[in-house]
């Protein structure tokens, strides 16, 4: 998945679906603890040498460390916890904790702050479902409670916040020393929450039928009908493995961003902008070259991934698991009209899940496999495939928190296996 901006106000918007509360409570004791521990008068002649041309104030000076200092404290949290998900992913004991000697700030690092800081995140996940599938899955002979399990990973993170104090803080002397601007602040983009499944797959615009009810985020082409803004980039996944050798024939420019990461991906030379029919065009030229469309998994759609079963990380891994249907969002499942299959195999080469078995010259669906993408709908000559809605009762929907935001995460499905949902 393509996040927006790294920057602190995007940030903010993107960490509305997937909140940590644990980094409320950071950063307003980061922020609390230098406020106090700041030597102003100290730092006043280096104001008034280097900054005072870029800041009105010594106290818009100050607020402008502090608000360097917590959001690096952030972004090391951040990748503590993607240290952490990468062992989980992998399926090898948690990394070890390293402590920096915090010997340009020894008082912040202090026992008392990482306390805080550990008995928030414990807090935070001791019932997570998703940490808890992960503990049940490879972990319980190494730590005989969950709750055991919890606290390594909260002094996992803990320690990389404040290992993170240090690093920023050398970063800013840096400047200082060498009468450099400021370095700026900037969050990196969230990572915390991606062992959810954060894409949901959709079926091709023609597979179907018409007298199916569609709700409008549902479809690949009323999707990009509703965006006013539009940009497309190449795939990740595939330019990733073509710089490997080991790249296909799929279309390379086939990803589309909409919105704030449309003109992100422009500002940042990331992608180029383009209308409704081009963007169209090339749902088209994907569907063609048996591509799967993944959205990202809110109402508001931010992204649409096209993605192939050799290169995308997502479809690899969602294909190793026995599963398969279980661990993808989608609220389809194909289903074959025996007397109407003519038994060409034509359908095999589409699936990128091994969904569909051959059997007495007729076709059958796995539906444990089925990802619901719809792409053997369209390439069947006897249209004997067809789409088929699950049960109100098996459709992802989205999760609305306390504050009315929307997502589509659930606990009855979890993406541990299936990582790469963060291209970063």
């Amino acid at each position: 998945m393509h996040y927006v901006a790294d920057t602190y106000d995007l940030d903010a918007f993107s960490e509305r679906y997937w909140p940590d509360i644990y980094k409320v409570s950071l950063e307003e004791e980061i922020r609390r603890l230098f406020y106090l521990k700041l030597d102003k008068k100290l730092l006043l002649p280096t104001y008034r040498r280097l900054y005072a041309s870029k800041y009105a104030d010594p106290m818009e000076f100050i607020a402008a460390l502090i608000n360097i200092i917590t959001i690096g404290t952030i972004n090391g949290a951040d990748l503590g916890f993607e240290n952490v998900m990468d062992s989980l992913i992998e399926g090898v004991a948690l990394p070890e904790i390293a402590v920096y000697a915090c010997h340009l700030w020894p008082e912040i690092g202090s026992e008392k702050l990482l306390t805080q800081i550990q008995r928030s995140i414990i807090c935070e996940y001791k019932e997570d479902a998703i940490l808890h599938a992960a503990y049940i899955r490879g972990y319980t002979e190494i730590y005989p409670a969950f709750i055991m399990f919890i606290e390594s990973i909260s002094k996992q993170v803990s320690y990389a916040a404040i290992n993170a104090i240090d690093d920023t803080l050398e970063k800013i002397y840096t400047c200082f020393l060498y009468k450099l601007d400021l370095p700026q602040a900037r969050r990196n983009p969230p990572r915390i929450k991606i062992w959810y499944q954060v894409f949901r797959t959709i079926p091709v615009s023609h597979s179907l039928a018409a007298e199916q009810v569609i709700i409008p985020y549902e479809e690949a082409r009323r999707i990009v009908m509703g965006q006013d803004s539009i940009a497309v980039a190449e795939c990740h996944c595939r330019k990733q493995r073509e710089m490997l050798g080991s790249g296909c024939d799929k279309p390379l420019e086939a990803c589309l961003a909409f919105g704030p990461g449309a003109l992100y991906y422009e500002e940042n030379g990331l992608g180029r902008p383009i209308g409704q029919q081009e963007a169209l065009a090339i749902l088209d030229r994907a569907e063609k070259a048996g591509l799967v469309f993944q959205p990202s998994s809110t109402r508001e759609v931010t992204n649409i991934c096209a993605c192939c079963g050799c290169c995308c990380e997502v479809l690899i891994n969602l294909k190793k698991l026995p599963e398969p249907a279980r661990h993808a969002f989608s609220n389809y499942f194909a289903t074959i009209d025996r007397e109407l299959c003519s038994g060409c195999g034509a359908c095999l080469d589409r699936c990128q899940m091994d969904a569909i078995d051959m059997c007495e010259q007729c076709a059958s669906i796995l539906e444990n496999r089925c990802i619901g993408c719809g792409l053997c709908v369209t390439t069947c000559r006897e249209e004997a495939i067809s789409l088929q809605q699950k049960l109100e009762a098996e459709k992802p929907t989205p999760f609305i928190d306390d504050n009315g935001h929307e997502d589509a995460l659930s606990d009855r499905t979890w993406g541990i296996s299936c990582r790469a949902v963060y291209n970063g």
